[in-house]
Order: structure tokens, then sequence, then C-alpha cells
């Protein structure tokens, strides 16, 4: 459809629903919306898959590694026994990369390489959000970093991601 044809469509919404939530949307809201038990198993879901791909990734990384995985379970973080205790089953939805080296592989690099080892339609989709049935990955805008958050894959492939991307890191 054209710019011309969605701006009419979302005039017409907006005139038939108003700017503020009314029973219209409501109820087309609660039609739309996974229930809350729905919801909850979901994000349970993503937050293992981070969890799980974050293990993975770290445990297939050379023991003399220069790349510092960051997942607040993993044993590597500062926040490791409260996260551990409090969040077992996992604690975020996305891990971060970065090169301990003082920028020896900067973000955008790292970023490249990780990229190119996957199928980027259906293997892993290059986005910044996250809670999507298909993990992302995106250069962190902050820091010489790469953000990947898991999607809701089954576990097999997550690890196998994870094995993937180790192995290309361990190139570098």
């Amino acid at each position: 459809s054209t710019r011309a044809e969605l701006m009419q469509t979302l005039m017409e919404r907006r005139r038939t629903m108003g700017s503020t939530p009314g029973i219209a949307l409501t109820e087309f809201v609660s039609d739309v919306l996974p229930s809350k038990e729905a919801s909850d198993e979901r994000n349970l879901a993503i937050l293992r898959n981070n969890k799980l791909f974050a293990e993975a990734l770290l445990g297939g990384l050379k023991q003399d590694s220069e790349f510092w995985i960051g997942h607040p379970n993993l044993p590597n973080h500062k926040n490791h026994e409260y996260t551990s205790a409090h969040y077992p089953d996992g604690a975020t939805q996305c891990t971060f990369i970065t090169d301990r080296r003082d920028g020896h592989v900067d973000g955008n690099a790292m970023f490249d390489e990780l990229a190119d080892v996957v199928d980027t339609e259906e293997e892993v989709h290059l986005g910044q959000s996250f809670g999507f049935d298909t993990t992302r990955l995106w250069l962190d805008s902050y820091r010489p970093a790469v953000r990947i958050s898991a999607g809701t894959e089954n576990p097999e492939a997550i690890e196998a991601l994870a094995e993937k991307w180790a192995k290309t890191l361990n190139q570098l």
C-alpha cells in the first residue's frame, strides 16, 4: 500500500477509536494480546533461552579468550551470585559481547563477523529489540559491543547458534 493509503487508514481508525482508550480500543487490544499466562510463559522462555545462549557462548570460547560475555547469570559477571539466587531461570533478555583488548576488534567488525556466519533471514534477525520468535543481533550504540537477544526458538537451535558464534569469536 502507498503512504497515502496508510495515512488514510490511520486517520479512519483515529476517528472511530479516538485518542483515549475506549470500549472499542479495549476490545481490540484484548482480542490481539495473549492471555497473561501465555505472556508470562513466553517471557520466561525468552529469559531461559538468553541464559542458555550466554552459557553456551561462554562455554564455547577458548579459555584465554579476550571476549567478555556479559550476562548477569554468568560466573564472570559481578552480580552473578545475587542474580543466580533470585533469578535462576534467567535475569535478562540480552547478552553483550565486548573485546577486552581495548579496541583490537571493534563493535562494527564483531557485528559484521557474527552476521556473516548466519542466515539473517531465517536464523537470526538484525535488530535491537527483544522478545521475538527469532534471535536478534545488533551493534550496541553506546560502546564497542554487540547485543544479542535470544528469541523463543527451541533450545537446540539456541545452543547451535552460540556454538557457531563462539567458533567465529575464537578466530578473531
